[in-house]
């Protein structure tokens, strides 16, 4: 869909433009004075407010309607360490950039098994690019899951869902006893 997107760009450009000469060319008929300059400056503002407005209330829309996982990461407190796991709602998590420094996520095993995301190889050389061209281990193209992706829980109080609505959508769990969230 985002090869449109510059196509429905230049189409609205091309049509403002369109909409603007022919507006020209009435307005210099059927209005004069100050009528004229009001509906002229009414005709050239009225379009690219309504799509400033739209545009704005999009971004809010977008913003509020879908950072609840940005939310609930956000209580972790920031000097955490270990690991935060998740189970078979792995996919809402954002990003590992939300994380404390200390802290990385690990799965456990759930209702999901199709292939994880890898870890990328981490070095402490800042001039070593070992980063996302290096292909994590247990890769596949066929969507099968790697059991290394998972950590194993034995003692079963050290797992623990949070169940209230927001949390508990997300599959948050504790591992080795401390709470992470």
């Amino acid at each position: 869909m985002f090869v449109a997107y510059p196509a429905l760009c230049i189409n609205a450009a091309i049509s403002y433009h369109v909409i603007l000469t022919l507006w020209g060319s009435l307005s210099t008929r059927l209005t004069s004075g100050k009528v004229k300059e009001f509906l002229n400056w009414v005709v050239l503002v009225a379009p690219l407010s309504l799509v400033v407005v739209a545009s704005t209330s999009r971004i809010l829309a977008v913003t509020s309607g879908y950072s609840a996982p940005l939310h609930v990461y956000s209580a972790l407190p920031s000097d955490a360490q270990g690991y935060l796991c998740l189970a078979k709602e792995w996919y809402r998590f954002p990003s590992s950039y939300f994380l404390p420094n200390g802290m990385r996520i690990k799965f456990v095993k759930s209702a999901f098994d199709g292939l994880l995301p890898g870890e990328f190889p981490e070095t402490g050389d800042p001039w070593s690019w070992p980063g996302t061209w290096v292909i994590p281990s247990g890769m596949n193209d066929e969507n099968k899951g790697d059991p290394s992706k998972y950590v194993l829980i034995n003692p079963p109080e050290a797992l623990y869902k949070r169940t209230n609505a927001v949390v508990g959508v997300f599959g948050i769990m504790r591992l080795y006893g401390r709470i992470l969230l």
